[in-house]
């Protein structure tokens, strides 16, 4: 299922703690509408630096959130921050073949890190709603 040797040797995914996902539906920002191939990517993929204080297991990850609300506060946020003209959040519904997930708030909201299979389609289960 994670044949990734990048991950492996972080033991990441973290199998002892991520679970498979069972009809989990997540929401996930987006550029662009539809999404595309780089809006599912992690920071590592995308080749952004590892920030100091963040896991490599994590900066390997999919950030995606349980609650719509916590991904239109995120949203609203990284649009203002990156002088964004708009962002979109994509609701899509996981199973345990696209992966795992770690439910990791921060200030108690619902992010989750999702480390999808290899060759999984990852925008498959994802429709956009809405526009931030």
């Amino acid at each position: 299922m994670f044949m990734d040797p990048n991950k492996w040797y972080l033991s990441c995914p973290p199998l002892g703690s991520a679970e498979e996902p069972h009809g989990l539906v997540v929401y996930r920002i987006a550029e662009s509408d539809p999404p595309g191939a780089k809006d599912f990517q992690s920071h590592f993929e995308l080749g952004k630096p590892l920030p100091r204080k963040v896991d490599k297991c994590r900066w390997r990850s999919i950030s995606v959130y349980e609650n719509l609300v916590d991904a239109r506060k995120t949203a609203a946020f990284l649009t203002k921050k990156r002088n964004l003209q708009a962002l979109y959040i994509a609701q899509g519904t996981l199973e345990a073949a696209h992966g795992v997930v770690l439910h990791t708030p921060s200030n108690g909201d619902s992010h989750h890190d999702w480390w999808p299979c290899d060759n999984v389609d990852r925008l498959q289960p994802f429709a956009v709603i809405e526009q931030v």
